[in-house]
């Protein structure tokens, strides 16, 4: 599933949260998960940063990257709840 396919089915199912989307190559989206202006990115791993933690996103050849305090960095995977 596409990347557009899972945000538009977590959007429909969860209208209460609002993304804001910002699409960028992979080192302004890293430089801007360590400045902590952006919640997580979508990228296409492998990615190495100390700061970061790599979750694989379902079957997908893409991840989440967010910073290693965020809440969800402790999570082996991430499932996308659609």
């Amino acid at each position: 599933m596409s990347c557009q396919k899972i945000l538009s089915a977590f959007c429909d199912r969860h209208p209460q949260i609002q993304l804001d989307i910002l699409e960028s190559c992979t080192e302004e989206l890293v430089e801007s998960l360590n400045k902590a202006e952006i919640d997580i990115a979508f990228l296409h791993p492998p990615l190495r940063a100390n700061f970061l933690e790599m979750l694989p996103l379902g079957q997908e050849s893409f991840a989440i990257a967010l910073p290693i305090d965020h809440p969800l960095a402790s999570q082996k995977k991430f499932n996308l709840p659609i």
